[in-house]
């Protein structure tokens, strides 16, 4: 991915490339769709931390200014017991005046480092982290272009428990852009967590905790920390229990901070000084809206053409044009998922569509059935996929688990395909709005 004037419009530009593109995902069928949800959903907890990876493998250039790669030279040994993190929690003081010697040493308020780091976004991330040994450091200001771009900094750390991988970004978003909210945790790897808190002054909180990849390949946690302004500032901090993002063994259970360090991490108003050198988001010009029915929407009629001995234990998803619940017959959960699509008339002949049965009313019907594309071992899909003459596009599909990348929970999905077909057919679906 090309960098743009700075990391923040990288970041954003990344956000961008999310949006959903309705003829695109009608050439390639329902596949890419589920793709570019999981995609959309990564984007939400990923898109920080894959720009970070490009200023590490981009051979440590980012615009406004050249990333510095830090190692040590004799570091000391740390005293591992130390969990502090010293944060002024937004009070409105630096307590970071004066705490930076210049000599690269310890002054107690943080990690040990051999030599001068030559970054002052890094020395900030240095003196925020517990006490502990710096092996390699990474930040985004230029030397001798003082917080030029100031906008990520990475340490490998080591707490005396193994060696880590921790970052920091900051950048500024648009309304629509923010990350502020949780991800849709069931397109996500089983056991991912996340926790929102509103706070004073209208500040948002976002404490996620995962793993690298969202599918079955292995890898480390990524705990990451979201804080999120009124007027766009956001700074994130990402945690690994690996030396590297990607492409390390991992050295410990878990990541080394806390939930609620993660937090005090980017609560700091060390971090605040850096804005004045990141650029506005660029003003958006109003978006047209979709034409497709909202997520609630869906969801409502969605519930009405299923068969009613389903019980709901989870509605999902807020994206218009697509809804997912999970039911359960009282023999296993399963997870469904309706596709909500409006196509140009003239492609209702699309190849996917070649082998379709078409009904009295002149919809076309293709019914799928096969393994599922992201889960464990004996992941069952079945699709009603159809197509109406005037365009519209409504394809329903289950699954024998409780959702994207978890266990199985039965043999087979709890709605049968002609069940399935039933719901997809429903007359109602022309009438929503």
């Amino acid at each position: 991915m090309p960098f743009e004037d700075d990391l923040g419009a990288a970041l954003r530009q990344t956000g961008d490339t999310f949006s959903t593109d309705n003829r695109a995902l009608a050439a390639a069928g329902l596949a890419q769709g589920r793709s570019v949800r999981r995609r959309r959903t990564v984007a939400v907890v990923g898109t920080v931390a894959a720009v970070a990876a490009a200023v590490v493998t981009a051979g440590l250039v980012v615009p406004g200014g050249t990333a510095r790669e830090v190692k040590p030279a004799n570091p000391s040994t740390p005293d591992p017991t130390s969990s502090r993190i010293d944060n002024d929690q937004h009070k409105g003081n630096d307590s970071s005046k004066d705490k930076d010697k210049g000599d690269g040493s310890s002054d107690g308020n943080g990690a040990t480092l051999g030599g001068a780091p030559q970054s002052e976004l890094f020395t900030v991330l240095r003196h925020l982290l517990p006490e502990g040994r710096i092996l390699s450091g990474l930040a985004s200001d230029a030397e001798g272009t003082p917080n030029a771009g100031a906008t990520f900094a990475q340490a490998v750390w080591d707490d005396g428990n193994g060696a880590s991988t921790i970052s920091v970004s900051l950048s500024r978003a648009q309304a629509g852009q923010r990350q502020d909210e949780c991800p849709d945790l069931a397109l996500m790897k089983p056991g991912t967590t996340c926790k929102r808190t509103e706070l004073p002054g209208e500040a948002v909180l976002v404490v996620i905790k995962g793993w690298e990849y969202q599918d079955n390949r292995t890898g480390p946690k990524d705990w990451r920390a979201i804080l999120t302004t009124p007027d766009g500032r956001q700074i994130q901090a990402d945690e690994w229990n690996a030396p590297a993002q990607k492409g390390k063994p991992t050295t410990r259970e878990n990541p080394p901070l806390s939930a609620a360090q993660l937090g005090d991490l980017v609560l700091s108003t060390r971090w605040d000084r850096f804005f004045s050198d990141i650029p506005e988001a660029p003003a958006q010009p109003p978006q047209p809206g979709t034409g497709l029915p909202s997520a609630a929407k869906i969801t409502t009629l969605l519930k009405d053409v299923l068969p009613q001995r389903l019980k709901v234990l989870e509605p999902g998803g807020q994206e218009a044009g697509y809804q997912h619940i999970t039911v359960d017959d009282g023999h296993g959960a399963t997870f469904v998922e309706i596709d909500f699509q409006r196509w140009d008339p003239a492609d209702v002949d699309d190849p996917i569509f070649t082998k379709a049965t078409v009904l009295s009313d002149g919809t076309k019907l293709v019914k799928r059935s096969g393994a599922g594309d992201k889960g464990g071992a004996g992941i069952v899909r079945w699709t009603a996929d159809t197509i109406r003459p005037g365009g519209l596009r409504v394809a329903v599909t289950a699954f024998n688990s409780d959702g994207y990348h978890r266990p199985v929970t039965r043999k087979t999905p709890g709605v049968s395909m002609d069940e399935l077909v039933k719901a997809a057919t429903d007359p109602r679906w022309a009438e929503l709005k």
